[in-house]
């Protein structure tokens, strides 16, 4: 395990910041295998895996856990020091959880980056996790009227609706790309068993169980949400009904981290990076105008790593609905032929803070594998919030 030893001399302030490996466990249903499994034996097995034997004769140091959760309550600030505990990772390691939206999984990283390339931390984990308490708790359908015509507060749904009305993206596209991503086969990845106190196999693949149409939304709120959105962009005239539990992903849970850190300590570890960060940015705005700020953090990390929008050669969105990948390439003005219509990532988007962190480590190990140099993902929270994240391969 990593040692509490620091190194000789210090890591770089200002140095890059690579993804030096990553992990994940399996996916399961929130009704599942995983129903009582708690946050720090998931999180446990992750830290064991990417925290090894390759750093127990290694004078660096891990010192930053960040984990992105999208399920308010649902996981304790307790079960990251115990999960480092348990993972026999002694160092008193700065740990932190984030509640937010989908994207916080992704959030979690960004704010690992600033700490690594700041000089603040030599090693970091970073990524989200998704275990629901109360896996059948729902938010209220129907906010308060006045309130949400003040706020333009909407349902995820019809706020995705709107995105895909706004600009121009065809109902019936979602419809088949969604058909052709349930029939399409998933690669497999790297993925560590969960292992119960006895160190017996809890759950060793994904469990994904699509049952393909779900039961429609209650008539009554999807209206009111309707009338509400249509009072704030009166120009629409008609929005499609489209995001619908029908072509929504199975919910899962689980939990994937990645481990961070500069040039000097992949030579000390003798990892082969996978990937350069090289800018992150994040913004929000109100559901309805959630494009605005996906905008806005794109054009900030392109300006912080100084490239061009020609120069992105890969673009992955991560949102659990269908339309909104599309709806962004149209916000960006990019190709959708640079856009990863690869089946997981609709298949692993209902994951919580976990679907962001996974999005990440799937862009890492694809630039490789499809010859790509540079690339962006696009996080995209239910509620307007957006993360946006650059790297390429740098010199590996």
């Amino acid at each position: 395990m990593l040692t509490t030893n620091f190194p000789a001399t210090p890591a770089e302030g200002t140095g890059d910041v690579w993804i030096l490996d990553t992990a994940r466990t399996p996916l399961g249903p929130a009704g599942g295998a995983l129903r009582e499994v708690q946050a720090a034996a998931l999180l446990a097995g992750l830290v064991r895996s990417l925290a090894g034997d390759d750093a127990r004769d290694s004078d660096w140091l891990l010192d930053t856990l960040i984990v992105g959760c999208a399920s308010s309550g649902s996981v304790m600030p307790e079960a990251l020091p115990f999960a480092l505990a348990r993972a026999g990772v002694t160092a008193a390691a700065s740990v932190s959880l984030l509640e937010g939206g989908a994207e916080a999984g992704a959030e979690a990283v960004r704010q690992a980056v600033a700490r690594v390339r700041c000089g603040e931390s030599q090693l970091a984990l970073a990524g989200g996790i998704h275990l629901p308490s109360r896996p059948q708790e729902q938010r209220r359908a129907s906010p308060d009227l006045l309130g949400a015509l003040a706020a333009q507060v909407v349902s995820p749904r019809v706020a995705a609706d709107v995105a895909i009305a706004l600009h121009g993206v065809a109902p019936g596209d979602v419809a088949a790309d969604v058909q052709r991503m349930r029939c399409a086969s998933v690669q497999d990845e790297s993925v560590q068993p969960v292992l119960d106190l006895n160190g017996l196999a809890v759950l060793v693949a994904d469990d994904a169980q699509d049952t393909g149409a779900a039961a429609s939304p209650a008539e009554e709120p999807w209206r009111s949400h309707h009338a509400l959105a249509l009072k704030a962009l009166p120009q629409l005239g008609n929005i499609p009904r489209v995001h619908g539990p029908e072509i929504d992903p199975p919910a899962l849970v689980g939990a994937s981290l990645m481990l961070l850190g500069g040039s000097q300590a992949a030579t000390a570890l003798g990892l082969r990076p996978l990937a350069r960060i090289v800018a992150c940015s994040g913004a929000g705005h109100r559901p309805l105008h959630a494009m605005n700020a996906v905008a806005l953090a794109f054009g900030q990390a392109l300006e912080r790593a100084g490239w061009s929008l020609e120069q992105i050669e890969w673009l992955e969105v991560c949102s659990r609905f269908a339309g909104v990948p599309h709806a962004v390439c149209r916000v960006l003005r990019v190709d959708a032929a640079r856009l990863n219509t690869d089946p997981a990532t609709w298949r692993y988007a209902h994951a919580g803070a976990v679907s962001s962190s996974m999005a990440l480590a799937r862009l890492a190990r694809d630039l490789e594998r499809l010859g790509r140099q540079r690339a962006a993902l696009v996080c995209c929270g239910d509620a307007g919030g957006c993360v946006v994240v650059l790297m390429d391969r740098g010199n590996s």
